[in-house]
């Protein structure tokens, strides 16, 4: 990605659809949804690299998180254990309300724009992921950089460490955010998101890899998203 002022601050480039934001999306609205992070064995190298393109030593971006869709939908093969697959499911089984078929993740992920918020590898684990500081402003630069390119009406995001850096500030962070509406769960939080004068949905949901209702937050979904 390049930008109007120069060089992309997105390192992590984004999963994006075939068919996002075009009538043969499986949505009426543009949907992007935000992961917070990327664990990895060999995640002090991929760090080392991320340095060196902040730096501008380096001008290849990372298709990391384009792997890993390929991955999931099985148009790429891998040695990676499959258990963060899992998190993938969940969520999509949320989205459609039943087990979703092959075909069905396969529409999904076409139609849809697919970010991870931290730039970086969050460590080699879980455990590690949870210690990074995500409200750094290189990742909030490249969030709005990402935000501003692909002009998203919905964004659906996962876990409390991306929804504490965006709610950290109300105003100013990365634009204006309004809470609309707090729901009876902790974990579910729906906000209006402003900025260059549109709005977007926010959708703060639990993170799919741990205790996500699918019936409950189905019934979020299906208030700002519409199937064809």
């Amino acid at each position: 990605m390049e930008t109007n002022e120069g060089k992309s601050k997105v390192y992590l480039t984004p999963w994006v659809g075939e068919n996002y934001g075009k009538e043969s999306s499986i949505f009426q609205e543009k949907l992007m949804v935000l992961t917070g992070s990327h664990y990895e064995a060999f995640a002090d190298k991929c760090n080392e690299n991320y340095e060196e393109y902040l730096k501008g030593n380096r001008t290849e971006a990372s298709d990391f998180t384009n792997s890993i869709v390929e991955i999931y939908l099985g148009l790429r093969k891998s040695d990676l254990k499959n258990d963060w697959e899992k998190t993938y499911s969940s969520f999509i089984n949320a989205i459609f309300n039943r087990n979703s078929s092959e075909k069905e993740k396969g529409l999904f992920f076409d139609s849809i724009v697919f970010y991870t918020y931290l730039q970086r590898m969050a460590g080699k684990n879980a455990k590690e992921a949870e210690l990074y500081n995500y409200k750094c402003q290189e990742y909030i630069d490249a969030f709005l950089e990402v935000i501003k390119k692909y002009k998203p009406e919905v964004i659906i995001c996962w876990g409390a460490k991306v929804r504490e850096a965006l709610l950290g500030k109300k105003q100013g962070l990365v634009g204006n955010i309004s809470i609309e509406e707090v729901t009876v769960r902790k974990n579910q939080t729906i906000c209006t998101l402003e900025i260059d004068a549109r709005k977007i949905k926010l959708i703060m949901v639990r993170h799919p890899s741990r205790c996500f209702g699918r019936k409950s937050n189905h019934e979020i979904f299906k208030r700002f998203l519409t199937f064809k």
